[in-house]
Parts: structure tokens; sequence; C-alpha cells
């Protein structure tokens, strides 16, 4: 764990382009500048690396996870946000850190930007073992060896929110009875999945063990 100190806005500034993980999402900002600052996690930051080109001038920090909340601050014209300060040296520890932190907090991170950081991790530079980048994450070794590979279930996610909203169409349609709505005779949603064989689960809890991420 780093240490947590309030950092002006001014001097934190979004990661660079090829080390981002995942988009920003407005709606998602605008949910949090609905609500107290003084409730939010601190953001994760490190000190911007060496050598590289700064946005601005008085940069000191890049962010590894909390986007959202500091780009919400920026909309509330805050001037400054609960920032821990992480030792990340490498962009290998960038990634790990980045996944770990957007994990756990605010929106969650869907399963192909997921796939895309593991795939980051298992490329390199320095090149990491499926076990290896299992341990970074927190994640058993199978399910990343299921999610590079494409043969885990989860990767069925887009198939099964399809057919969930076939489901919610087809009760919809269905006329009202004394105040409800009559169940389908034939569930889309059911079918769809069996007949592919998929199957409803959730992804695989992320537990933080690393000691920089919160």
């Amino acid at each position: 764990m780093g240490e947590i100190v309030r950092i002006p806005l001014s001097k934190i500034a979004l990661p660079a382009q090829q080390r981002q993980i995942r988009p920003v999402h407005e709606d998602w900002v605008q949910r949090l500048t609905e609500t107290d600052p003084e409730t939010w996690d601190a953001i994760v930051v490190r000190p911007w690396p060496q050598g590289e080109p700064k946005p601005r001038p008085d940069v000191e920090y890049e962010i590894i996870g909390g986007v959202h909340r500091w780009s919400a601050a920026r909309t509330m014209q805050l001037s400054e946000l609960r920032s821990e300060i992480v030792d990340a040296p490498t962009d290998q520890d960038y990634l790990v850190l980045a996944y770990r932190s957007n994990a756990r907090h605010g929106r969650q991170m869907e399963h192909a930007e997921q796939v895309a950081v593991l795939r980051r991790l298992q490329v390199g530079p320095p090149k990491m073992s499926e076990r290896d980048i299992g341990k970074a994450v927190d994640m058993p070794p199978g399910t990343v060896h299921n999610w590079l590979s494409e043969r885990d279930t989860n990767a069925g996610r887009p198939l099964r929110d399809a057919a969930d909203k076939l489901q919610a169409q087809a009760a919809a349609a269905e006329p009202a009875l004394d105040g409800w709505h009559a169940t389908p005779t034939a569930n889309p949603s059911t079918k769809l999945l069996r007949e592919t064989g998929q199957g409803h689960r959730g992804l695989p809890g992320i537990h933080a063990r690393w000691h920089a991420a919160r």
C-alpha cells in the first residue's frame, strides 16, 4: 500500500496513450459528479516516468487507477484529490496495478478489456508466463489460459447479454393481465443459451493481494 495524500489536480494527468487500458465513459463520470467526492476511494498514481514528455510542465503524477474519479473531479472543479502514490517503475508494473485497480473500483472492466491487458503482459516486454500473470493479477492460471486462448465461457458474455435482451423484449411484448405480465411460453434466453452450450457464470473474483493496489 502506498502513501495516501491530497494532490492538486493540476499535477495529475491521464496515462500516456500507449498505457491506457480502457476508454473514459462519460456516463460514469456524470454519475460520479452527483456523489460526494469525500466518499470516493483514493485514485492510484505513480510519479511521472522520467524521460517521457509531459502533457503540461507542472504534471508530476500519472494515473494508474481512477481516471473516472479524476475526470469527475475536474468537471466539479475540485482543486485536489486523495491519491495513493505507488512505486511502479516499469510498464509491466503499471499494467498489473492498473488491472487490479480497475477490477476493484468503479465501473466494471469489460471482458475484452481485461483480456487485452493479459495479452499485453504475455507479450511484454518482458514476456510473462500464464502462471506469472495469474500470480500478478490474482487469477488462477487455468483461467488465464482459458481467457488468452478464448476458451473460457465468459467469452460468451455478449451472447448471453443478447439473449437476456431478447427475453426482456419478449416479456414486454406480452399483454398485461391484471397488472402482471404474462410469462412467455418459451424462454428465448434459456433456449438460446441451451442451444449454444452457454451458462450463466460470473467473472472470477479478483482479490487484492498486490501490495500497492486498493
